[in-house]
């Protein structure tokens, strides 16, 4: 099942939850809790954190991961286990599966080298430059922000079920082939 495609640049979420979360990181609220920065500059790193922990607040275990080169944390996503499917990444692209994020990382992010997905671990993070935002506060604010724009997130939320439409081409086609709305 796919959960999100790229073309023309452009990641296309498939389902509910990607779709809302892509449009929640692109709102500028959002986008203005970053000092000068954004989610290309370590902002990733602070919406893991705020996701994790409302991931975790909702009874959903959640997991950091880095995306990118071997041994570099390039990016850091959130993974989460559903019951009989695989694992499912959360970002500001929304919500992809691991083919997919190492794909739209290797294509989109690192010119074409290849990406993997690993166990994050705060010493590579802090050896490859990613910022947290911490000392601003900034993963808290965008925990607040996540609150009241997403509610809570349980496994219901997450679940592939909501792929029963087939994936669409375009953003023109998911209009045509009725995609279910954003929670």
């Amino acid at each position: 099942m796919q959960l999100q495609s790229i073309g023309g640049g452009r990641v296309v979420n498939h389902h509910p939850l990607g779709v809302d979360l892509q449009k929640f990181c692109r709102r500028e609220d959002v986008l203005s809790v970053f000092p000068g920065h954004g989610f290309m500059d370590g902002g990733c790193y602070a919406l893991a954190l705020a996701l994790q922990t409302h991931l975790r607040g909702s009874g959903v275990p959640a997991t950091l991961y880095a995306v990118g080169r071997q041994g570099c944390h390039d990016h850091i996503a959130v993974g989460v286990d559903l019951p009989g499917t695989s694992r499912v990444y959360l970002d500001a692209d929304g919500m992809a599966g691991g083919a997919e994020l190492a794909e739209k990382m290797s294509r989109m992010e690192l010119g074409g080298v290849p990406a993997v997905i690993e166990p994050f671990t705060k010493r590579a993070a802090d050896a490859a430059g990613v910022i947290d935002y911490h000392e601003v506060g900034v993963p808290a604010q965008l925990l607040r922000l996540l609150r009241s724009h997403l509610g809570p997130v349980g496994r219901d939320r997450l679940s592939l079920d909501y792929l029963a439409v087939p994936a669409p081409v375009s953003t023109r086609a998911s209009r045509a082939v009725g995609v279910p709305k954003p929670f």
